[in-house]
């Protein structure tokens, strides 16, 4: 099924307590997606085969308190560019971000593309092939943190669907749930 469903499945799994001592199974409905990628396949018979081989991999969710899981990822965007307030733990700051990223493990990624400059410099760097280093991100990983929109609730997407709005805490779940993976296969080298 789609990201969308899978995330839903996932939720009701983990705040059932189920999710430990089930097996997801996947056939995914977009083999270009990041679940896709995740479980190994590529398309309808390798996710077929991923199935039958039964290989195991334990997952951490995402948690968007108090009940929305997901194991791909999050977006909060900010297309008005006002600051988004964040805490975690005993640090507390404030960002100019359009777009935060939320993975699970808590990997979060702050991008401002409004700083990287124009469609002219951006055409220039394929012309000639140069490729500049991303100093307008921020990456980090920590076990919970809270946004809040500075002027207003700024809505969270999962799987490009809206499931909250901030402010909203989100939290790691480490090794909740397994779900079956393709196996690692050897290629012939060519001669």
């Amino acid at each position: 099924g789609s990201e969308a469903l899978v995330n839903k499945v996932i939720t009701v799994l983990a705040t059932e307590k189920t999710a430990q001592n089930t097996v997801l199974g996947i056939i995914p409905d977009n083999f270009d997606s990041a679940l896709s990628k995740k479980l190994g396949v590529s398309d309808l018979r390798s996710a077929c085969n991923t199935l039958k081989l039964r290989k195991l991999q334990t997952v951490n969710l995402c948690l968007i308190e108090p009940n929305k899981y997901f194991l791909t990822e999050a977006v909060i965007e900010n297309p008005r560019r006002d600051e988004i307030f964040f805490s975690m733990e005993s640090i507390q700051g404030k960002a100019l971000a359009n777009k935060i990223f939320i993975k699970p493990g808590l990997k979060i990624y702050f991008n401002d593309p409004s700083f990287e400059g124009g469609s002219g410099k951006k055409f220039f760097q394929w012309l000639f092939g140069k490729k500049e280093k991303d100093i307008y991100s921020s990456f980090f990983h920590t076990k919970k943190m809270r946004f809040e929109g500075e002027k207003r609730n700024l809505s969270i997407k999962v799987s490009g669907e809206i499931i909250a709005k901030t402010p909203a805490t989100f939290a790691n779940r480490t090794r909740v749930l397994k779900i079956i993976v393709a196996r690692d296969t050897m290629k012939p080298e060519k001669e």
